[in-house]
């Protein structure tokens, strides 16, 4: 009878394990047909600790080599990627941020980051999904290079994203303040402004979505001060949804 027990309790362990076999190669085949890059990381040590083909395909890394890196290793942004960490581990839901990421020959690429906070027995961790939207970024340039043409050739043009990095400045811009798109990402936007509350009102009308005129008190690179007439006027994709924002200056 003892026997006859243990052979039942084998029995079970046997199809448990069979049934856990079956499940894990269902997860495996569900995240092998997505499309897009899916990261599993720790939330303590940013360490990514599994990811699907699409992933390793997308950052160029073999499966070994791309399970010892940390998030911040394939940002092109890393402190602006520990933030949106925090602030999903924070938010407990979903989060939807887009950074730039870097491949391991170093190209940078815009992505759009959709991540889930959520328990695994004692251990916070984050599920990401990362689709790359060059194409995207690529077909609206050409939209911001219309509205940069109807803005004028006398007005300075800057268009950031929604993380209020820039992605366009005109020669006139160049002309107007001394900085390239570079440096007015090295040194952010509200460096051009000389009152940090108009700044924070201009990018916060423009960034949700509301046209907004009026006259602000600017800075140069040399330090040099004037007044210009800004107008911001939001860029909407085929969804009517925000992409970017248009801000155009008149000295």
């Amino acid at each position: 009878a003892r026997v006859t027990k243990l052979e039942r309790a084998a029995g079970r362990r046997k199809k448990a394990q069979r049934k856990l076999r079956a499940k894990q190669r269902l997860y495996e085949e569900i995240l092998s047909a997505e499309p897009n890059a899916i990261l599993l990381v720790d939330a303590k040590t940013m360490r990514v600790e599994e990811a699907n083909d699409a992933a390793f395909n997308l950052y160029g890394y073999g499966r070994e080599e791309f399970l010892k890196l940390e998030v911040a290793d394939i940002s092109a942004e890393p402190k602006k990627t520990t933030r949106a960490v925090r602030d999903t581990l924070k938010a407990g839901g979903d989060t939807i941020t887009r950074r730039y990421h870097r491949k391991k020959n170093g190209a940078i690429f815009p992505a759009e980051v959709t991540a889930h906070a959520f328990a695994l027995g004692k251990r916070r961790k984050i599920c990401a999904v990362v689709r790359d939207v060059t194409e995207h970024r690529w077909a609206h340039e050409e939209l911001i290079r219309i509205h940069a043409a109807v803005a004028g050739a006398s007005d300075a043009v800057l268009i950031i994203d929604l993380n209020e990095r820039a992605i366009y400045t005109n020669a006139a811009f160049h002309d107007m303040f001394g900085c390239t798109t570079e440096t007015m990402n090295e040194a952010g936007v509200e460096s051009i402004f000389t009152d940090a509350e108009a700044a924070s009102q201009v990018l916060r009308n423009a960034l949700a979505g509301k046209n907004w005129a009026g006259e602000v008190g600017m800075a140069t690179v040399e330090g040099k001060h004037l007044t210009a007439l800004v107008r911001s006027t939001p860029v909407l994709n085929d969804e009517e949804r925000i992409i970017d924002v248009l801000l155009i200056f008149s000295d």
